[in-house]
């Protein structure tokens, strides 16, 4: 009997929640109108109406925690004892059961079982490392816009989600944020996600060891969704795809039909290491443009609607006073970076512009002779162009990114002399050498050592080099991100002590808090490989067209950004922005900012604005271009 009478009990645990609320009523009910009939019927209780009683016992049951020292006898008073241990009983199961359901309701909310009511929204398709910088790139982007939401979808699990959310973003603006776990390549999620009726879709997939198959798998459940739904292709949300190869690049495009933008942006950071070695300075200034916060690049409306029309690209530069055009955009989609200076720009043509906001890109007239004449024959002779970028380089570390710097040093055109590669003497840097070693070049000396040895170190003779790269981003290294980068760095400054003044010092972190330890101490270039990829794959996510814009100026061979020391002469350089910046339009220069000292204190400057002078008294002046090579 007691085996049933489990048997029957567990069944009704299983009938879930709703079940047991149920019985616990019918029993409660049952048992106060049972105990209710034998008080009334022996006349136990001071109540002569089965009704009175009824009811006290019932608010008795269901408020035991009221207990007061009742009159009566024995008997109605251990009744009584019953009806509040039975009710504290109660109520216990019920709170439980009650804690448990709304638990369970807010899982399944955040596991996106409901239907997300928006739309023109963006969903997100996984969390990786890059997503924290995207959606903080994204969430200032919108800034000044009306409220933007943002689903982000991820198999982790919804508690994880919630903390990575709330240490990630503080203040999302005008940004609106929601999270859901779900499986990533479900046809629910994607019904919930609302996804057709999205903006964009991003497909990052989750962080892991086969994230490349994964982002494929992700891409080809989505469109099987929107083709199954019989959703037309021109009805379909954008659809942007990070990729971290070539290859896997090919294999997406080739899958999608064209209904796909895929955008690599991890050899970012190694062409920005590139180009640093080449020309010191340069993270802060690309940062910047590559970012949504300060001044960035815009493709502006026609000509015609900007009201310029048969205009030359100098009266162009002279007509936006808050903007710099650095170049056009043809309307064959032809883009051409530091044009000449009286080339017509078409009235369908575009200007590629760096602005602050792109509410700032508006003409307001030009001049043909707004620069001075003498300014314009004697700047170039007011540069100082004789740094040619580094020599000799050492890098040291095992990066990411070790492929793609070692070719683009070697091939790109500079003065590069002699490429010293120091990896860590293990079986990843035994594999990389073997790798490095099939480019057959004269400039290049690999070598196996302990990177963050003092005594391996010393033995490469840090101090004959111009230039030192350090970067370990290629390891899992223990005690967290950037250890072994840091070890090197200090090893470094031990071993150079003044001399390090004289090397240019370029670091790879993955982290920008790790970059700001070091920063206050060391002068040296930081490229923060994570925060910069991001940076750009969020512009891309904005205008998918800044693609071929960025290809060409950061580490390409036909343009650069170059920052000009101005020598200090009898006849200083003088004028405002625009008068300089003319003066260097003829010679097929772009100026976007400079770079002055004044009482020992630095200024660094992009866009100005075309009326912005230099001070009087201004020391160790620098002027950043962008030009061909």
């Amino acid at each position: 009997m007691s085996s049933k009478l489990k048997f029957y009990i567990d069944d009704l645990l299983s009938r879930g929640a709703n079940s047991l609320i149920l019985w616990l009523g019918v029993i409660s009910i049952l048992s106060v109108t049972a105990a209710s009939i034998l008080v009334w019927a022996f006349k136990l209780g001071p109540q002569d109406s089965f009704g009175g009683l009824f009811w006290d016992l019932m608010m008795r049951a269901i408020t035991p925690w009221e207990i007061e020292a009742s009159m009566g006898s024995l008997p109605y008073l251990l009744v009584l004892l019953g009806i509040t241990l039975f009710g504290i009983f109660v109520l216990s199961i019920l709170i439980s059961l009650l804690s448990a359901i709304i638990d369970a309701r807010v899982q399944n909310v955040m596991r996106g079982s409901h239907p997300f009511p928006f739309k023109n929204h963006i969903v997100i398709l996984g969390w990786s490392s890059r997503l924290a910088a995207i959606v903080e790139e994204l969430i200032i982007a919108n800034e000044s816009n009306r409220l933007l939401r943002i689903l982000i979808l991820s198999s982790q699990s919804a508690n994880d989600l919630a903390s990575l959310i709330d240490s990630s973003f503080s203040d999302t603006k005008t940004t609106k944020l929601y999270y859901r776990s779900r499986d990533l390549c479900s046809e629910g999620s994607f019904e919930n996600a609302n996804l057709q009726a999205a903006r964009q879709v991003l497909v990052l997939g989750d962080e892991s060891e086969e994230i490349e198959g994964e982002r494929l798998k992700i891409y080809l459940s989505l469109r099987r969704y929107l083709i199954i739904r019989n959703i037309a292709t021109e009805a379909w949300p954008e659809i942007i795809v990070n990729v971290d190869s070539d290859d896997e690049a090919s294999i997406i495009e080739m899958s999608s039909d064209g209904q796909a933008i895929t955008v690599n942006v991890s050899d970012i950071p190694a062409r920005l290491i590139v180009e640093t070695i080449i020309q010191p300075n340069l993270p802060d200034i690309y940062e910047e443009i590559l970012s949504f916060d300060g001044n960035e690049i815009y493709i502006t409306e026609s000509m015609k609607k900007l009201g310029l029309k048969n205009v030359t690209f100098s009266e162009a530069w002279s007509a936006l006073h808050r903007s710099i055009p650095i170049g056009i955009w043809k309307d064959d989609k032809e883009v051409v970076i530091a044009p000449a200076s009286q080339q017509i720009v078409g009235a369908n043509d575009h200007l590629v512009v760096i602005s602050e906001d792109d509410s700032t890109i508006t003409a307001k007239g030009h001049s043909n002779n707004s620069e001075k004449p003498s300014q314009k024959s004697q700047i170039l002779k007011l540069l100082d162009r004789s740094n040619a970028g580094a020599q000799r380089v050492l890098m040291i570390g095992m990066s990411t990114n070790h492929k793609y710097i070692f070719d683009k040093l070697v091939k790109l055109k500079s003065n590069l002399k002699t490429l010293t590669v120091c990896l860590p003497d293990d079986h990843l840097g035994q594999t990389m050498k073997k790798e490095l070693s099939k480019q057959k070049t004269t400039k290049v000396n690999l070598i196996l050592a302990r990177t963050d040895s003092p005594t391996d170190l010393a033995s490469l003779a840090p101090e004959n080099f111009d230039a030192i790269i350090v970067s370990h981003t290629a390891l899992r290294q223990t005690g967290g991100v950037d250890v072994q980068t840091i070890k090197s760095i200090q090893i470094l400054r031990s071993l150079l002590a003044e001399k390090l003044s004289n090397i240019h010092l370029v670091a790879e972190m993955a982290q920008g808090k790790n970059r700001d330890i070091l920063a206050y101490e060391i002068d040296s270039d930081f490229v923060v490989s994570e925060k910069i990829g991001s940076k750009v794959f969020a512009q891309y996510i904005e205008n998918p067209a800044l693609r071929r814009i960025v290809d060409l100026l950061i580490c390409s061979n036909s343009h650069h950004i170059k920052i000009y020391p101005v020598k200090n002469t009898a006849s200083p350089l003088s004028g405002c922005f625009s008068e300089i910046g003319l003066g260097l339009l003829e010679h097929k220069k772009i100026l976007i900012g400079w770079i002055y000292h004044k009482n020992g204190e630095r200024f660094s400057t992009l866009n100005p604005g075309s009326d912005a002078k230099l001070p009087d008294d201004y020391e160790n002046l620098n002027l950043v271009i962008i030009e061909k090579i």
